[in-house]
C-alpha cells in the first residue's frame, strides 16, 4: 500500500465515522487527482522579500550546541548550520 492509498483509506474511514456519528450516510466518488504540493507563488514571493529584508537565522552558542547534538542522530547531512544565516533565492 502506498502512502497515498493509505491516506485515501483514512479519509474514507473518517468520513464513514462522521456519517455514523451524525446518523447520515456518505458516498465516495473520485473525480480527479490532486497535487501533492500545490505551490503558492504569491506567498513565496512575499516570504522571500521578507527574508531578504530581515536576513537569515543566527543561532546563539547554546542553540548551536543543541542543534549539533541533534545532528549527530541524523546521519550524513550535507547542509551546515551556517546555511540558515544565508537567504537563498
Amino acid at each position: 500500500m502506498t502512502l497515498l492509498e493509505g491516506l485515501w483509506e483514512r479519509v474514507v474511514a473518517t468520513s464513514e465515522g462522521a456519517a455514523l456519528g451524525t446518523g447520515t450516510r456518505v458516498e465516495h466518488e473520485v473525480i480527479h487527482g490532486n497535487f501533492n504540493v500545490l505551490p503558492n507563488e504569491t506567498l513565496s514571493h512575499v516570504m522571500d522579500n521578507s527574508l531578504q529584508a530581515v536576513g537569515g537565522v543566527l543561532y546563539s552558542a547554546a542553540e548551536r550546541a543543541f542543534a549539533d547534538s541533534l545532528r549527530t542522530t541524523f546521519g550524513d547531512i550535507d547542509v551546515g548550520l551556517g546555511a540558515a544565516a544565508e537567504v537563498q533565492p
